[in-house]
């Protein structure tokens, strides 16, 4: 009986070491990619707290500001409402209001972290 060289149990020995190596380096990119998917995570994660913890500081800023300035406006007597102060207690609602709009923006963003786009995961044929 005669074998061809691909049917010997020699090569079958060598296509399975083969396979268990590629097995071996599938694991290893997995683990890889997996761990780069996590550092950047992780950065994006940091960099989201940062940028949030700011801008609450600056809307309590901002906040505090207002407070004061309206204190201010309130122990003037009535006929100056059209002072300066009147004007920039008006200016710092509308600022304070407009800190208040990125915020909720930030939120609606907070909603989609994390998650792949469709386009990206039809790229990878899932």
């Amino acid at each position: 009986m005669d074998t061809s060289d691909d049917e010997s149990p020699l090569n079958v020995k060598k296509e399975t070491k083969y396979f268990r190596y590629q097995s071996e380096v599938f694991k290893l990119e997995f683990d890889q990619t997996l761990e780069a998917f996590k550092k950047s995570q992780k950065y994006e994660l940091k960099l989201a707290e940062e940028t949030l913890r700011e801008q609450l500081k600056h809307l309590n800023n901002l906040s505090k500001q207002l407070e004061k300035e309206k204190s201010e406006l309130a122990n003037q007597p009535k006929d100056s409402h059209s002072s300066v102060l009147f004007q920039t207690v008006k200016k710092r609602e509308e600022q304070l209001r407009q800190e208040v709009m990125k915020l909720e923006e930030m939120k609606k963003i907070a909603k989609g972290c994390a998650r792949a786009s469709t386009d990206v995961l039809k790229h990878f044929d899932f």
